[in-house]
């Protein structure tokens, strides 16, 4: 097993997780677009609050995002777990003494 071994896995599971945190905070992180166009002097906006209270108090968005974060750890673990097997298949079964 050579030394690099360990830093190309730890840089695998390393960009694994970025793409996947990448995936799922761009849609946690979205914004709407202001698309208004002024034409002249600016005009008042009118703004209607909105109470909105669920009966239940359990709220759906926040299982989904909570479940999506332990999917991607349950990946990241599986595929550093398969990574390691395969590796440790293909390592020597002995040792070489030193010589001294």
């Amino acid at each position: 097993m050579s030394t690099l071994a360990p830093l190309r896995l730890a840089v695998r599971l390393t960009l694994v997780g970025l793409v996947i945190g990448a995936l799922f905070a761009s849609s946690a992180l979205a914004v709407p677009i202001d698309v208004t166009h002024h034409s002249g002097s600016p005009q008042p906006t009118t703004v209607v609050l909105v109470n909105h209270s669920s009966s239940s108090g359990f709220d759906w968005g926040d299982a989904a995002i909570g479940g999506a974060v332990i999917a991607g750890i349950a990946l990241l673990l599986v595929g550093g777990a398969l990574t390691l097997q395969r590796h440790r298949a293909h390592a020597p079964s002995h040792i070489a003494p030193l010589a001294g």
